[in-house]
């Protein structure tokens, strides 16, 4: 043991007192004696916990291990039935493809004749449909709007005149004293000037 006054080493350890300050060296003796105490109690713990978390990831990969699922095996006439099933569907998405094309092909030849239709300068009538492609207006042609769901004078007037706020002047050539009364289905005669 060491002196902590006068810092004299090689002390006996049952020595009460130093042999040169005779500082009182009892107390110094007990605190060691807790320090190690103290040390071997943590590695105590440190040791068993250790062993205990060893323990709980054991019994968790063991407890997961045991609660998984398998699915349940398919029987041959499961699997053939939904093979069928695929195979009926996909003819009928072939189908609906072909359906699809032949209506794209149609669309673009009847947009192609109404274009030719427009540029001989007759009346067209032209429905308000999520797919109706906006057609100007030439000087001499008059066109009839037939309104749709959720149609104002407002947007009509922006369609065809580029500008909403004609929609005073849409509404007095077609006769309506209240522009924010307009029916669904209700013709509307657009003049180009």
């Amino acid at each position: 043991m060491k002196c902590p006054i006068c810092k004299q080493a090689d002390i006996n350890e049952d020595t009460t007192t130093c042999p040169d300050c005779n500082s009182d060296l009892e107390g110094l003796s007990h605190i060691k004696k807790i320090g190690e105490v103290l040390n071997n109690q943590k590695k105590y713990l440190i040791g068993v916990g250790s062993v205990a978390l060893v323990a709980v990831i054991f019994l968790s990969f063991t407890l997961i291990k045991d609660n998984e699922v398998t699915p349940p095996p398919i029987s041959k006439e499961e699997v053939n039935k939904l093979t069928a099933e695929n195979s009926e569907l996909s003819g009928k998405l072939k189908d609906l493809k072909g359906e699809f094309s032949t209506l794209k092909t149609e669309l673009e030849e009847l947009k192609k004749k109404e274009a030719e239709e427009m540029s001989e300068g007759e009346q067209t009538i032209v429905e308000n449909t999520s797919d109706a492609e906006d057609i100007p207006i030439s000087k001499s042609e008059e066109t009839i709007h037939t309104v749709s769901d959720g149609e104002t004078l407002y947007l009509i007037a922006k369609k065809y005149y580029g500008n909403g706020y004609q929609y005073k002047k849409l509404a007095s050539e077609n006769g309506i004293s209240d522009p924010n009364i307009i029916a669904i289905g209700q013709t509307l005669k657009i003049n180009a000037n």
